[in-house]
């Protein structure tokens, strides 16, 4: 199980270490379970640690707006989670957002009234044989 915070905006969020070639970063990341992908970050932050461009794609934003963006490859690993190969998505935003493509295989709990954030592992039961 992993918790996450809620941080002064009201915002519930996770810290992810992003690692790339030249190093490694600890990011405050606000979930955002309308992004589909894995984690989406600032591009001085893929550049300080020498992200490769793996490729670039179109996104549609909540307001109607198309726009490309560059994704690259990072691996990120969560508090007692196994480390994950990551698509990292570049915004020109401060912010820095995680998606449900990194919650693929876990519960996420978001509680706003008592402000808790928590991830938990899913062990998927066997199916029974008829």
């Amino acid at each position: 199980m992993l918790r996450g915070r809620f941080d002064a905006d009201g915002r519930p969020t996770f810290s992810p270490t992003l690692f790339g070639p030249l190093g490694q970063v600890t990011l405050t990341a606000i979930v955002d379970t309308g992004f589909d992908g894995d984690l989406c970050i600032p591009v001085p932050i893929a550049i300080s640690l020498g992200l490769q461009l793996k490729a670039t794609k179109f996104v549609e934003f909540a307001d109607g707006r198309v726009e490309e963006e560059f994704v690259c490859r990072g691996t990120v690993t969560m508090g007692n989670l196994p480390p994950r190969d990551v698509d990292v998505e570049l915004t020109f935003s401060d912010q820095t957002l995680i998606g449900s493509g990194l919650f693929q295989g876990l519960k996420l709990e978001i509680d706003y009234e008592r402000e808790t954030v928590v991830l938990k592992i899913v062990r998927r039961s066997q199916r029974r044989r008829s």
